[in-house]
């Protein structure tokens, strides 16, 4: 599985490493994000079953596209949404849609510190969603950013919870460990990164043995089902699942509509 989480934090060295390497990354997560594409839509020759809103992060219009596609669908059935996020991210933001209050987005707000999640229009486009799609089910499939913080709170909280052998513990721990090996071993490895993207995507997607259509919202570079990853070594996560599950993807640009 890589390397384990206790070693994630065993030296200090290595933290100051993870400090300089993660800003590295954000520069070019967020060059990710602003992927110039020259196709904005597209329509799969079969029944659309994966659904794929690329955005450019923090852009509200964006946000604001994303909320329509979401109700349109949701209305229609769909309550599972896959995002851009680790997994135990959105276990925290499962949670944070039935409790009364906004401590877990909070304590999410002060996590992101620093990276484009940290956006007001995107914490709004959150609340919206609990507002008006009560029964969302948020899916994480990214890789383990921000595992020394919001990582290791959810293992804790997790372990308490459903025990130290459990398989949520087991799914939390993975992401942690893809994470880790992300940054602090691969040195922000794009190709790596698209990879897991596409494993914890079929993973979740697989575990949900749904007839209803899912919708996700990805940066534009992982969600074009004929392009290339931002690093155009390998095909994107959107085409590697439209190879995957046949031609069932369909893809829209955010940006495109406003």
């Amino acid at each position: 599985m890589g390397t384990s989480l206790e070693s994630g934090w065993a030296h200090c060295h290595r933290r100051r490493v993870a400090v300089a390497v993660a800003i590295a990354c954000l520069v070019a997560l967020v060059a990710g994000a602003v992927y110039l594409h020259q196709r904005d839509y597209y329509v799969p020759a079969g029944e659309a079953r994966i659904v794929l809103v690329g955005e450019e992060h923090g852009k509200k219009s964006q946000y604001d596209e994303e909320l329509r596609v979401w109700k349109a669908h949701y209305s229609s059935g769909s309550r599972d949404l896959f995002v851009e996020l680790p997994y135990y991210t959105a276990q925290y933001l499962n949670l944070w849609m039935s409790a009364n209050d906004d401590a877990i987005l909070d304590q999410l707000w002060k996590d992101w510190d620093g990276t484009a999640a940290q956006n007001a229009d995107y914490f709004e486009l959150l609340r919206s969603i609990k507002r008006e799609c009560p029964q969302t089910v948020f899916h994480g499939t990214d890789v383990g950013h921000q595992y020394q913080t919001t990582g290791e709170r959810y293992l804790a909280y997790a372990s308490k919870r459903y025990g130290a052998a459990s398989e949520e513990v087991a799914l939390a721990r993975e992401c942690v460990n893809q994470g880790i090996h992300y940054y602090e071993q691969t040195n922000c490895d794009d190709d790596y990164r698209e990879g897991q993207m596409v494993a914890n995507f079929e993973r979740a997607y697989d575990a949900l043995g749904t007839k209803e259509v899912v919708v996700g919202f990805y940066g534009a570079a992982h969600s074009d089902p004929r392009g290339k990853s931002f690093s155009g070594h390998v095909d994107s996560m959107a085409n590697q699942l439209r190879q995957h599950y046949g031609d069932v993807v369909s893809y829209q640009f955010a940006g495109a509509i406003v």
